[in-house]
């Protein structure tokens, strides 16, 4: 969830850079499809840890990229 969080808005903008020309409303709806997508699933995320306590972790990425919140055994 969140790396589909991370990615949506990337993925909205390219798809938006290569259709952008060819039609104006769907790159309209195309991109704020995905940004609203990703704005849910942060709600969510957000739910989760602060409401739930789930200790997140992803580490997936590579060891460039790791984000961690909550205790990890």
């Amino acid at each position: 969830m969140l790396v589909l969080t991370l990615s949506l808005p990337l993925v909205g903008g390219l798809a938006n850079f290569f259709t952008g020309k060819t039609g104006t409303k769907g790159s309209t709806i195309l991109g704020c499809l995905s940004m609203a997508t990703a704005f849910c699933c942060l709600l969510f995320i957000t739910y989760e840890v602060t409401l739930i306590g789930s200790p997140v972790v992803l580490s997936t990425i590579g060891d460039w990229y790791i984000m961690s919140s909550g205790r990890v055994e």
